[in-house]
C-alpha cells in the first residue's frame, strides 16, 4: 500500500507538470482515454505571459524539488524610431525680363523656413542667395547689370540648400546686329500745284458748270506734286497756305484735321482729301455781293514735308461770278428751240465704223432722237460734235468730242465705268455713268425707271434730247416725272393730222415729249403745249409707281375724278370742259387732267394770257376774265395736293 501510494503520488506530480507546460495551447494536445497525444504541428506554442495556472496541483511540492514558473515572453516593440526625411530642392522657372534681368524661382520640401538657398549662374560667374518661405518656395532676381557678364549661349543654373543641389539651364540670345542707316539723298525739290478742279458737291464728283452765282457753295480740289506740310489752324500758321479770292477780296481758308466730318467741312475751310496730304479739298460759299473773278491762291509759305517751300504763289483756274439775271417776263416773244432737222444731218451716219482702239481704251457713242416719219423710242441716229467730259475719278476733266459717227474714245482707261457729262448746243446736258458691259444710267435718278431697248441698252451709248425751255424747268423740280425724260422739236415730217404736242409711252416704254408743228414761234404759247405733255409724263410716272395699267386706276386719278364731279355739281360745266370735249371720248379723262395741269403750272405765266384765255374762258362766244381757281376750284385744289408731290 505504501509503495502504491508513492507511485500514485509520483504520477500525479508528473501529470501536473505536463498540464502546466501545455496551458494556453489551442488544442495543443488531446486527451483520449487518459492517453496524452502529441500535437500535429512541429512548433510548440509559446505560453502567454499573462496566463496563470488554474490547477492547484501545479503548486504542490514534489519529492524532487519545487518547479520554477516559466518567464513570460516580451511583446515586440510596435513604435520603432523613424529615420529623418531627405530634403529636396527644385528649380521651377528661369525668366528673362525685357530689361535683361533674370528671375530664378523654385520649391523645396523638408527644408525649414528661412533656410538659405544659394544660386549659381554659369561657371561660378554670378552667385546670389535667397531664403525659403513658409510654403517651401524661393525666388531670386539677378540684375541686368550682373547678367551683362554672361556670354550668349546656354547658361547653367544651380540652386543649393542643405547640401542638396538642383540644376537647370537657359539660353541667352546674341544681340542683333545693328546696321547703320543708309544715308538718303536730301530732298531739295519744291512742291508744285499739279491740278485744280472746281466742283458743286462736297464729294468732289460734280464739276461746276452753269451754277456760278452769288450764294452758291463751291468746292475746290488742289493737287500738289508731293505731300505737303499739314498744320491745323485758323490763322496764318495753318498749312498749306490756301486762300480764295472773290472779286478782289481775299479770304484765308482754315485748315482742318484728317477725317473731318462733313458737318464740320463748312464754308471757309480746307481738309486733306481722303488720307493723303498731297491733295486738299476746300469749301467756300460765294457771298451775295461776291461778283467777279474767283480764284484759288496757294501761298509761298506752303512747303513739302522736307521744308522746301513752293517756288511762288499760285493763282488757279479763275472763273467769273456774275450777278443773277433779272427774272424773265412771263411773255418772251422768241423761238424756244430750233427744229431738230436743222441740228442733225438729213441722212443717218450709222454706216460709219467706230474708231480704232486698244485693249484699255473706252469707246462709246452719243445718239439723238430723229426720224423723217415720226419720233419713236427706237428712232435715233448718231450725232457729231458732242463734248464728252469725265467728271469723276483719276481722269477727271479729260474731254473729247464725238466724231461723225457719234463715237467718243478715251485712251488707257483702267476703270470699267466712267462718269460723263454730255453737252452740245441746243441739247439738254446729261450726266451719266457709262459701262463697258452694262447699259448707261443717269448719275442721279429723278423718277421711276423706263424700259428701253437698243440703242439705249448698248454699253457706252448715251441718247440725248433737245434742251428744255427754261420757263418750264420748275415743273421738273416740283412734280414726279419719269427718269431720263427727253424732248425733241420734231419738224422732220409734215402731218396736219398729228397734234401739236405728243407724249409717247406704253407701259414702261419711251418717255419722249415731241412738239411737232413748225408754226409755233411764241414762247408762252409753246409753253402751254410743253406743260400739257409734261402732264401726261406725270401720269405715266404715277402709273409706274402704282403699278397700274392706266393713270385713272391710281389714287391720284381717282381723286381727279371726284374733283371733276364736284366741279360739275357746284360750278357746272365750264368752257374748260367744253374745250376738253373736243378730244375723243375715251381720251377726255387723261387729256382733261393734262389740261388742268398745264393751266395750274402756267398761272401767271401763260394760262391767263388773252391768246390762251380766249380759248378756255369763253361764254356766249365772248371772252371773260377767269382762271382755274374760280372756274374749276375743286380741280385746282386737286392740282395743289397732287402735282406738288415727287
Amino acid at each position: 500500500m505504501g509503495k502504491n501510494f508513492l507511485a500514485m503520488t509520483a504520477l500525479t506530480i508528473i501529470a501536473s507538470m505536463l498540464l502546466m507546460l501545455c496551458m494556453g495551447c489551442d488544442e495543443g494536445m488531446q486527451m483520449v482515454d487518459d492517453v496524452v497525444t502529441e500535437p500535429v504541428e512541429t512548433t510548440e506554442p509559446t505560453k502567454p505571459a499573462t496566463s496563470e495556472p488554474t490547477d492547484p496541483v501545479a503548486e504542490m511540492p514534489t519529492t524532487t524539488g519545487d518547479m520554477k514558473k516559466p518567464e513570460p515572453t516580451k511583446p515586440a516593440d510596435t513604435n520603432p524610431e523613424e529615420p529623418e526625411p531627405t530634403p529636396t530642392v527644385t528649380i521651377a522657372a528661369v525668366v528673362q525680363a525685357d530689361d535683361k534681368s533674370i528671375t530664378i524661382s523654385g520649391t523645396s520640401t523638408h527644408v525649414p523656413e528661412g533656410t538659405t538657398v544659394t544660386i549659381v549662374l554659369g561657371d561660378d560667374a554670378i552667385t546670389v542667395k535667397t531664403t525659403v518661405d513658409k510654403d517651401g518656395a524661393w525666388s531670386a532676381t539677378v540684375s541686368a547689370k550682373n547678367t551683362a557678364q554672361l556670354a550668349p549661349g546656354t547658361i547653367a543654373v544651380k540652386a543649393t540648400a542643405r547640401k542638396v543641389t538642383a540644376e537647370s539651364s537657359f539660353e541667352i540670345a546674341p544681340e542683333p546686329e545693328t546696321k547703320e542707316p543708309e544715308l538718303q539723298p536730301s530732298d531739295t525739290t519744291a512742291p508744285t500745284v499739279v491740278r485744280v478742279g472746281w466742283y458743286s458737291d462736297n464729294r468732289l464728283r460734280r464739276l461746276m458748270y452753269n451754277d456760278r452765282q452769288p450764294g452758291v457753295t463751291v468746292y475746290v480740289k488742289v493737287v500738289f506734286s508731293e505731300p505737303v506740310e499739314h498744320i491745323v489752324g485758323d490763322n496764318a500758321s495753318a498749312r498749306p497756305a490756301l486762300s480764295l479770292v472773290v472779286g478782289g477780296r481775299t479770304t484765308r481758308l482754315r485748315v482742318l484735321p484728317h477725317n473731318t466730318k462733313n458737318k464740320d467741312f463748312v464754308s471757309g475751310t480746307c481738309k486733306p482729301f481722303e488720307e493723303s496730304t498731297d491733295t486738299f479739298a476746300c469749301s467756300y460759299t460765294i457771298p451775295a455781293e461776291g461778283i467777279g473773278t474767283v480764284e484759288l491762291q496757294v501761298g509761298e509759305e506752303t512747303a513739302d514735308t522736307a521744308g522746301n517751300a513752293i517756288a511762288e504763289s499760285y493763282h488757279a483756274a479763275p472763273f467769273m461770278i456774275e450777278a443773277p439775271a433779272p427774272p424773265p417776263l412771263p411773255v418772251v416773244p422768241i423761238e424756244v428751240v430750233p427744229a431738230l432737222k436743222t441740228l442733225v444731218p438729213a441722212t443717218s451716219q450709222d454706216h460709219l465704223p467706230p474708231p480704232q482702239s486698244g485693249p484699255g481704251d473706252f469707246v462709246g457713242q452719243v445718239r439723238t432722237l430723229y426720224s423723217t416719219n415720226g419720233i419713236s423710242v427706237n428712232s435715233t441716229q448718231p450725232i457729231a460734235g458732242v463734248s464728252v467730259t469725265i467728271t469723276d475719278g483719276a481722269m477727271t476733266g479729260e474731254q473729247v468730242t464725238t466724231d461723225q459717227g457719234g463715237y467718243y474714245l478715251f485712251q488707257n482707261v483702267n476703270e470699267s465705268e466712267l462718269y460723263l457729262r454730255i453737252e452740245k448746243e441746243h441739247f439738254e446736258p446729261k450726266e451719266v455713268i457709262v459701262y463697258r458691259t452694262r447699259p448707261t444710267v443717269l448719275q442721279e435718278q429723278t423718277g421711276p425707271m423706263l424700259d428701253r431697248g437698243d440703242p439705249w441698252n448698248t454699253p457706252g451709248t448715251v441718247v440725248i434730247g433737245q434742251r428744255w425751255p427754261d420757263a418750264i424747268r420748275f415743273i421738273f423740280e416740283e412734280t414726279l416725272l419719269p427718269n431720263d425724260l427727253l424732248f425733241v422739236r420734231d419738224d422732220g415730217y409734215k402731218s396736219h393730222e398729228r397734234a401739236i404736242g405728243q407724249y409717247y409711252w406704253s407701259g414702261r416704254l419711251s418717255g419722249i415729249v415731241a412738239i411737232s408743228v413748225s408754226r409755233i414761234r411764241v414762247n408762252h404759247i409753246m409753253m402751254m403745249f410743253f406743260a400739257h405733255e409734261l402732264g401726261h409724263a406725270h401720269q405715266h410716272a404715277v402709273s409706274i409707281v402704282n403699278n397700274t395699267d392706266t393713270w385713272g386706276e391710281t389714287p391720284e386719278g381717282r381723286a381727279y375724278a371726284r374733283a371733276r364731279e364736284r366741279d360739275w355739281a357746284e360750278v357746272g360745266r365750264s368752257a374748260l370742259d367744253q374745250f376738253i370735249d373736243n378730244y375723243p371720248e375715251g381720251a377726255r379723262f387723261p387729256e382733261g387732267a393734262a389740261e388742268v395741269s398745264s393751266l395750274y403750272w402756267g398761272r401767271g405765266m401763260w394760262s391767263e394770257r388773252t391768246e390762251i384765255s380766249s380759248v378756255y374762258w369763253r361764254i356766249n362766244n365772248e371772252p371773260k376774265k377767269a382762271d382755274l381757281e374760280t372756274t374749276a376750284p375743286n380741280r385746282y385744289q386737286w392740282a395743289e395736293e397732287w402735282l406738288n408731290k415727287r
